[in-house]
């Protein structure tokens, strides 16, 4: 049976996390970009491979218009470059709640209507207060299985870090404080001098 291998490049892992920790007791959302995973077939993997990431919101979060909005301008803007939504992140409001609740669910399932190898990342939030100290990839991979999101089964779906530097990267950003650098687009429309794309955040 064929599986899938989900590789995040540095630039999605970084942006990612930075989100998340620049808001540590908010809800925090936002989408993955790549090619369109192929289809498993046989037994050898397909890697789904995570080019970039956009943050999309913080604090209450839901399938609102404001969303399906921002969905579509993220696809829009990437679709030149041959990049797709793939993929969801989430991290919950309450420390240590693991759980890839309604509202995540319904965003996945929302993405996965146009690409139906999408996953989710659920951030395991326990481990944010002590990753400074010990760094470890914090999130939890969750794929489809028939109309219900599962954590995955790692003998079948596989997520990795593309460049070994990521997480030593992500300390040293985290320590310059450019966590606060980065806007996710519910402040860009608060304020448009905001770019949501965070073109120079990796520089």
């Amino acid at each position: 049976m064929g599986y899938l291998e989900y590789e995040l490049s540095q630039t999605a892992y970084v942006k990612m996390m930075l989100h998340v920790m620049k808001h540590p007791s908010s809800a925090v959302n936002g989408v993955l970009l790549g090619p369109k995973p192929a289809t498993p077939n046989g037994d050898e993997p397909v890697k789904a491979v995570v080019v970039d990431a956009v943050p999309l919101f913080h604090g209450l979060l839901s399938l609102a218009p404001m969303t399906e909005i921002a969905l579509a301008q993220v696809e829009a803007s990437f679709a030149d470059k041959g990049l797709f939504i793939i993929g969801y992140y989430h991290a919950n409001e309450r420390l240590g709640d693991n759980d890839l609740g309604s509202i995540a669910r319904k965003i996945s399932d929302r993405i996965y209507a146009n690409c139906s190898n999408s996953f989710a990342l659920l951030v395991d939030t326990e481990k944010l207060s002590t990753w400074m100290s010990s760094p470890t990839i914090s999130v939890k991979l969750y794929t489809r299985a028939g109309p219900k999101w599962r954590l995955a089964d790692q003998s079948l779906d596989r997520l990795m870090l593309k460049e070994p530097s990521t997480l030593s990267i992500l300390k040293d950003y985290l320590g310059e404080i450019r966590h606060k650098r980065i806007y996710d687009y519910g402040e860009h429309l608060e304020d448009l001098s905001r770019d949501w794309m965070n073109p120079t955040i990796m520089d």
